[in-house]
């Protein structure tokens, strides 16, 4: 027999055969096939998270999909600004399966979310909308980003994770998959397209994922904040250097080395539900920093041409918003003050780059806001960086001062706890 299909109503009679002689038709009996429900698991970490569901729940109100979350769930969030956040505010309703959410935990947890199976190839999404739309991906395993995204094949500028992955050739490739549980930001310029997904494969399709070098001197803290931006970049930099973005105040916001995979920077945005900042906030001036892998030096960038990439408009002075997609193209030149600290806010090291290299031992001095001397240390600096364990700190701001072969340099430290 062949398969039967889901939601389907069938008829059937039957008769007897002796020989060759047949009996009569029986009367006509029928039955309607019912789809069977399935269950999904996610997993979700403390702070923020971004989910879609491949299964539409058997009841789709919030609270109810997301009641064993009880206690530490903060708030959900769709791309138009309705949340759920009991017991605060309730403009969040129902769950759409059109839509991808953003989660915010206080602790880590799993859910589960029982319905029926969606089926991708049968279920087009409706991009009739410019600008940022929250995607959820139906199949239940990982494909190449470009590959489930065929259909609306130039059509959209940007795709990004809440985690600061970002597929935007040429500048970033570093979401190279599309995952089932998750959710994804995507950067619409055409009003007229229609994703379609391709169809769940019986066996689990191969994806190529080459490693992501990550920062070893511009080092923040791996702090997923909920918000971010991204800075494509055309620099004279090498493979391997690194790029760091700072606040004003010397926040370090966004670090990322120079590879083929990634030709740009994300750019963190402050968390509202952190006391401390961890992020840049909205329209904060940055500074683009390079430190080259060669000859241990940091330059600053200076602007040659700066652009929206969203809206082709030119820029003038380069400011943190959330969502922005920005174009920087400059030079990388050496500053006369060369001295980095990350990360910014440290908790239990931090690292000054001198941007030198020293073969004496360079003394460092650090001073709380009253003035005492909290810690005294001296090291060698023979590639330019000291690496100071400030774990015996209590929280809070420091002036630290440097003296490398009698010239003396002073930085801001932030600990937080």
């Amino acid at each position: 027999l062949a398969a039967l299909n889901y939601n389907t109503k069938y008829y059937w009679r039957v008769r007897a055969l002796i020989g060759t002689n047949h009996g009569e038709w029986s009367v006509v009996w029928s039955f309607t096939t019912e789809q069977a429900t399935t269950t999904q698991t996610f997993a979700l970490v403390s702070g923020w998270n971004m989910i879609s569901a491949n299964v539409e729940p058997s009841n789709n109100a919030v609270g109810t999909a997301l009641g064993s979350l009880a206690g530490n769930l903060q708030q959900v969030k769709n791309a138009y600004g309705e949340i759920y956040a009991p017991p605060f505010t309730n403009t969040l309703t129902g769950w759409n399966k059109y839509h991808a959410y953003q989660i915010r935990m206080t602790t880590s947890a799993q859910f589960q979310l029982a319905g029926l199976p969606i089926v991708p190839e049968a279920t087009p999404i409706t991009l009739n909308q410019l600008g940022w739309y929250w995607l959820p991906y139906y199949r239940t395993s990982s494909m190449p980003t470009a590959t489930a995204l065929a259909s609306i094949s130039g059509k959209y500028l940007q795709i990004k994770s809440i985690t600061g992955e970002v597929y935007q050739p040429p500048f970033a490739t570093t979401l190279a998959n599309l995952d089932p549980n998750k959710g994804y930001m995507i950067r619409l310029t055409a009003s007229n397209g229609t994703l379609t997904y391709p169809a769940n494969t019986v066996i689990k399709q191969s994806t190529s994922n080459t490693p992501i070098l990550e920062p070893k001197v511009f080092v923040r803290e791996n702090n997923v904040t909920g918000k971010n931006a991204f800075i494509a970049l055309d620099l004279n930099a090498n493979e391997g250097d690194e790029i760091g973005v700072f606040t004003r105040d010397g926040i370090l916001v966004g670090s990322s080395v120079w590879q083929n995979a990634l030709r740009g920077v994300v750019v963190w945005g402050d968390d509202e539900f952190t006391s401390e900042k961890d992020g840049a906030s909205e329209g904060e001036e940055l500074i683009v920093k390079v430190w080259n892998s060669s000859n241990k030096n940091i330059g600053e960038v200076s602007q040659i041409a700066f652009s929206d990439m969203t809206t082709n408009a030119k820029e003038y002075t380069l400011r943190y918003e959330t969502d922005a997609v920005y174009f920087l193209k400059g030079n990388v030149e050496t500053t006369s003050s060369t001295l980095t600290v990350t990360p910014q806010p440290a908790t239990t090291e931090v690292m000054l780059n001198l941007g030198i290299a020293s073969e004496g031992e360079v003394e460092v001095k650090l001073f709380n806001q009253a003035g005492q001397l909290m810690l005294t240390a001296s090291e060698s600096a023979m590639n330019g960086i000291i690496k100071l364990n400030t774990s015996g700190l209590p929280s809070g701001v420091y002036q630290a001062m440097i003296n490398v072969d009698g010239n003396v340099q002073t930085a801001r430290i932030v600990i937080v706890r």
